[in-house]
């Protein structure tokens, strides 16, 4: 969802994160479900993310394979 208000936009998206790391003995996959939070904001020539935020809904897996 995309909010546009002159030269400042508002986006909000959600994603799937799938990590794959064959052979940890931990476990090898690692699932993050979320959501991204965005101010952008337009410089004449292109837009460009002035802030982000981060929200997870879900994880599984082995967060270990993230450090």
């Amino acid at each position: 969802m995309i909010d546009i208000d002159g030269k400042t936009a508002f986006c909000t998206f959600n994603f799937i994160g799938n990590h794959h790391v064959p052979g940890l003995e931990t476990g090898d996959e690692f699932y993050l479900y979320g959501q991204y939070h965005d101010q952008l904001e337009f410089d004449e020539q292109r837009w460009k993310i002035k802030e982000r935020a981060l929200v997870i809904f879900y994880t599984k897996g082995n967060t270990a394979m993230l450090s």
